[in-house]
């Protein structure tokens, strides 16, 4: 059987900068998550067990399943790593957000990631959560940034959202719903990385096709209004497998 991979792909224009946030939890620090009510209580650093280097530590969510903050299955984080204005700020719309999490849980975990921001403090969720099975081991968790979204309070559109963030949230929930669980169980991840793209022109990326996806041999990548860039392919473990500039792109 030939071997399939999945690919993330990421695409650095010329014309626009690119940065990146990321919480390792390497340092024994939170980093910025808490509890909703920014309280830690039960928001803890815990050894991994696993052997690699730089994968040694995660951030744990304990949840008592009350009707609290504390019983919650989500956290979130209002710093400025990951929170602010688009697209003139430091935070800029994320392309994506991935991270690596693990289900002690004998639930399955309906994982999402959700924004709340604009003049009314309007909330967006992810439309279709990332579904983690019970009691799994370590696993890849992505979630693209330009959705599909469900705004589920407020007035405010997905860009005006981003145009005034004030908090990120990532959060178990079986429906759609910028609430997390009242349920006991845990949340286990090692790291949650972020990338976002500088300037209103990146959103032309969301014409970028690339297929198909997983792919055998042969993969197609058609850009858009793009004379120049930069491809770099990672596999499911974060790990770059390809690097290739190209000019002249028709």
């Amino acid at each position: 059987m030939k071997p399939i991979y999945a690919f993330l792909f990421c695409v650095c224009i010329t014309s626009l900068s690119y940065g990146q946030h990321e919480s390792l939890f390497e340092d024994n620090s939170l980093e910025g998550w808490t509890n909703t009510d920014t309280s830690t209580l039960g928001v803890t650093i815990e050894e991994t067990g696993l052997p690699f280097e730089g994968d040694q530590f995660m951030l744990q969510k304990l949840s008592d399943g009350s009707n609290s903050s504390e019983g919650e299955l989500a956290i979130i984080n209002t710093t400025d790593d990951w929170v602010g204005s688009y697209p003139n700020g430091d935070f800029d719309a994320f392309a994506w957000v991935d991270m690596y999490m693990k289900n002690d849980n004998n639930f399955d975990l309906h994982m999402r990631m959700g924004y709340k921001g604009g003049a009314d403090n309007s909330k967006m969720v992810h439309s279709q959560p990332f579904i983690i099975p019970a009691n799994s081991d370590w696993d890849y968790v992505y979630f693209d940034a330009f959705g599909p979204f469900t705004i589920v309070e407020g007035t405010s559109n997905y860009d005006e959202i981003f145009a005034d963030s004030h908090e990120v949230k990532i959060l178990h929930a079986n429906d759609v719903s910028y609430e997390g669980e009242y349920i006991a169980g845990t949340l286990q991840i090692s790291e949650i990385f972020s990338a976002y793209l500088l300037g209103v022109e990146n959103q032309e990326l969301q014409k970028a096709q690339l297929f198909p996806n997983p792919v055998t041999s042969k993969l197609t990548v058609l850009l858009p209004n793009v004379s120049e860039a930069e491809i770099e392919f990672y596999n499911i473990l974060g790990e770059m497998i390809c690097n290739q500039k190209l000019e002249n792109v028709q």
